[in-house]
């Protein structure tokens, strides 16, 4: 039986003798490809050049209306007809190498990238100094992974042909996707000497500065490719994020809105404006970027919306419409005219959708926002169901349940609410539905789900996002709950007490995070956090196994998830509350690949597994004896492995221990009342003005763990320096790249950011600097 490649040659041979030299040549020649030693092949094809060079016509070119439509043709897309069209031209004219090149760009087009091959080949066979056909063969091989090819095509069509602009640019896009961005550079730019308006090069070249780290040469490229062409929104969606990281952010800013001007359906753009908008204050009006931001928050999901409603509720500040509703706000709830405030508000839909989606952080709007309720409740007897007011009410409903009824209450609204839920029963008990505003006015102050009634409820189809909130979410909440895995008995006291707060006050409570909008590949994002780092085991992580110890209500896990193309999450909590409300989170937001476990990470040996990557973001800090449970954590980490930690700063957190300490000697618990109380005396004191900035402050489970929580350590930077040492973990930086830019300019030297000797005598000078947390990563050592 004949082997393939003879095979090959009886078809070529059988070719020839039909006159079909070119069909001939080209078998013969990828034949040669993969035996270059194969003596009959080579003969045969030297044989078919001097045949095809004697049947070649006169001029040896087909005509330059026939190539214009071949080239119609290619444009169109209709690549199959280019491909009938053109063999009888072939057949005419061999030698023609504009008809060879686009044939091969043809076969290329239609997927048949071994046939595109065989035709550059047969171009270069019979035109070896021809430049085009060498760019051309090395476009194909690069498109099929061979980069050494594709760069050695490139090489020669550049000797060939010093002044090809498009074979540097096409050897830089090679270079690049090996990894060597200085030298991709260099041929980027030459690529633009050669020629000044080359829009793809420049485009590139920004890019590959941008990842080389050279900000302010990649900001000047982008600059010259804009003024090239100023209609492309992915070009200024990625200039806007390199501003971002040089801390430019009024000019990102503007990028990213020209951007979505120009592509108002594009994520990436939509996504990056909402990072650089966190936490940002604006002092003037800007009507256009509020209809933004709604897109962000109706867009779900893209950011976390606590980060962007500062920016939010500054920019209200100066809307007429909001401005009028607060001012119409008397002091006699009995005397609030509600429908003419309701009615105005109906009209600023960003501060109805804030106040759904996360609680508000503004001490002016909280307080406007208690005395609405109160109102809303003294005069609900008078209350029509006007769309106004039932729209307000579901708002402010959605925002005392998402800040677990924070605002405080008077005795003379405890004593109405008494009588409203009452009324409510009675209607229930006798068959007769109570009216929307009632059930509104009464889940503003106390959670539908711990009525004893609520199963009676019919709601109508305008308060089904309550239903769904108040009452069927935690129901899901408490049919998930069983299925939670549960390893190990929790028997550490400090342990046990941690867990009890959490299954009172799951923490948080959210609506919406902040998911990648690209997932990327392991290796991509493992670079970014060391790429010294990148060793032969770490490139043999595709599927990365990620641990998250104390993963809380699941917004850890699910952003973690998003990030990967693909990875396995394990997700550890000694709250059963916390990880019912996880689990329903990541099944609404179609995650399968996050398991959740009831484990202390003490008992962490029980789980008998190890991991590449662990993050335990906010969780040692609250264990008895921290060293002991980072110690737990490394042993689950696979030599290599990445590891991110978060804990809380001593210097950051001076007024928190303050008060921690009053709450404690004066013997202050934990209950709702008391809570209230010491939030109360701490908005009317002026001493504690930084704690009225935390986050934290504005819910009821976050405020029990920023001052209340069974345990708190606090560390500073000598410290976790000294942990990293004895668990033989080595430093990669810092998490948040805001605080190392700004630390580069203090230090001036970017090589001092893995010293944490040196950060420490940053934070000395600036004492605020962690006030979130220190959050870095480090590296288990092989």
């Amino acid at each position: 039986m004949p082997s393939p490649v003879e095979k090959e040659l009886r078809n070529a041979r059988k070719l020839q003798k039909q006159g079909k030299l070119t069909e001939a040549a080209n078998i013969f020649a990828r034949v040669l490809k993969q035996f270059p030693n194969n003596k009959t092949a080579l003969e045969s094809l030297q044989e078919l050049e001097s045949q095809i060079g004697q049947t070649t016509s006169a001029s040896g070119k087909a005509t330059p209306n026939d190539i214009q439509a071949l080239i119609e043709l290619y444009n169109l897309g209709q690549y199959r007809e280019l491909l009938a069209s053109i063999d009888p031209l072939l057949r005419s004219y061999s030698k023609d190498l504009v008809l060879l090149n686009l044939q091969g760009a043809a076969f290329s087009a239609i997927g048949n990238d071994e046939a595109a091959i065989t035709c550059y080949q047969s171009a270069i066979i019979l035109a070896p100094e021809d430049a085009q056909s060498h760019n051309n063969l090395g476009n194909i091989l690069a498109k099929l992974g061979d980069l050494e090819g594709a760069i050695k095509s490139y090489t020669q069509a550049i000797k060939l042909k010093p002044d090809y602009a498009e074979a540097f640019y096409n050897i830089g896009n090679a270079q690049n996707n090996q990894g060597h961005i200085n030298k991709a550079i260099e041929s980027y730019k030459q690529a633009t000497k050669i020629k000044p308006d080359y829009f793809d090069a420049y485009a590139s070249l920004a890019r590959a500065l941008h990842s080389s780290g050279s900000l302010n040469e990649s900001i000047s490229i982008y600059d010259k490719a804009i003024e090239l062409d100023p209609h492309r929104a992915p070009l200024f969606n990625r200039l806007g994020v390199v501003l971002t990281e040089k801390g430019d952010h009024e000019r990102a800013i503007q990028s990213f809105r020209r951007s979505l001007a120009l592509d108002s359906d594009s994520v990436q753009a939509l996504a990056n404006l909402g990072v650089v908008l966190t936490n940002r204050v604006f002092h003037r009006p800007d009507p256009e970027l509020l209809t933004i931001i709604l897109k962000l928050l109706d867009s779900r999901n893209l950011v976390d919306p606590s980060s962007i409603a500062p920016c939010a509720l500054g920019l209200l500040k100066f809307d007429p419409l909001f401005i009028s509703a607060l001012g119409a706000n008397g002091t006699n709830a009995l005397e609030i005219p509600l429908k003419e405030i309701t009615s105005l508000l109906c009209r600023v839909p960003v501060l109805l959708r804030l106040m759904e989606v996360t609680p508000l952080r503004d001490l002016a709007l909280e307080e406007f926002l208690r005395k609405m309720r109160t109102a809303l409740l003294i005069q609900n007897s008078v209350l029509d169901s006007s769309p106004d007011i039932l729209g307000f009410q579901i708002a402010l409903t959605m925002q005392c349940f998402t800040n677990e009824y924070l605002y405080e209450e008077t005795e003379t609204e405890t004593g109405i609410l008494e009588d409203l839920e009452q009324e409510i029963e009675r209607k229930l008990n006798s068959e007769e539905q109570p009216g929307p505003s009632q059930i509104l006015c009464f889940s503003s102050y106390r959670p539908l789900r711990d009525t004893k009634w609520a199963h009676l409820l019919a709601l109508p189809y305008e308060l089904k996002s309550v239903e769904n909130r108040l009452i069927l979410e935690p129901k899901r909440e408490s049919a998930l709950r069983s299925q939670i895995p549960v390893i190990g008995n929790i028997t550490d006291t400090i342990s046990s007490a941690v867990s009890s707060q959490y299954e009172e006050h799951p923490y948080p409570r959210w609506i919406n995070v902040a998911l990648a909008p690209v997932p990327r590949p392991a290796e991509v994002l493992l670079k970014k956090i060391d790429p010294d780092a990148w060793t032969l085991d770490s490139r043999q992580i595709q599927v990365p196994e990620i641990l998250i110890a104390g993963c809380g209500t699941g917004e850890q896990p699910i952003q973690t998830a998003s990030k990967f193309t693909e990875c396995k999450v394990v997700a550890i909590d000694l709250s059963l509350s916390s990880l019912s409300y996880a689990k329903r989170k990541t099944e609404e937001l179609g995650f399968d690949n996050i398991e959740y476990i009831n484990l202390d990470i003490l008992n962490l040996g029980n789980l008998n597994r190890k991991f590449d990557i662990i993050e335990c973001a906010g969780v040692l800090h609250h264990m008895d004896r921290p060293l002991e449970g980072w110690t737990m954590l490394t042993k689950c980490l696979k030599p290599n492995g990445f590891m991110k930690i978060a804990l809380y700063s001593r210097l950051a957190r001076t007024q928190i221990a303050e008060i921690r300490k009053i709450i404690k000697q004066e013997h202050i618990g934990s209950s709702n009342s008391e809570m209230k109380n010491i939030r109360r005396q701490i908005i009317n004191s002026r001493k504690y003005d930084g704690i009225k900035m935390y986050p934290d402050f504005y819910s009821m489970s976050m405020l029990r763990d920023l001052l209340f929580h069974e345990q708190e350590h606090q560390f500073d930077l000598r410290q976790i320096r000294d942990y990293l040492s004895k668990l033989g973990l080595v430093f990669c930086g810092f998490d948040e790249e805001r605080i190392v830019r700004e630390f580069q300019i203090s230090s001036h030297y970017n090589n001092t950011i893995y010293d944490l000797d040196q950060w420490n005598a940053f934070e000395q000078k600036h004492p605020t600097t962690f006030a979130g947390m220190y959050q870095f990563w480090c590296r288990k050592s092989a």
